[in-house]
């Protein structure tokens, strides 16, 4: 039962690191369109709260 908990998050957890990944690009290494980095925060916001598990997911 455990293992499938640490399964689910570990899978929120990645998709976190490639959301920040893109956010962090877009902030800093994109100058001409950096107005685009807001596009990236629902998905860094929402992975990391499932992450955290501050919002019990159904």
């Amino acid at each position: 039962m455990e293992q499938t908990a640490t399964q689910s998050t570990f899978r929120y957890w990645i998709y976190f690191i490639i959301w920040l990944a893109l956010f962090v690009y877009f902030v800093f290494f994109n100058e001409q369109e950096m107005h685009w980095f807001w596009a990236t925060l629902p998905g860094v916001i929402t992975n990391f709260v499932f992450a955290m598990k501050l919002v019990d997911k159904k």
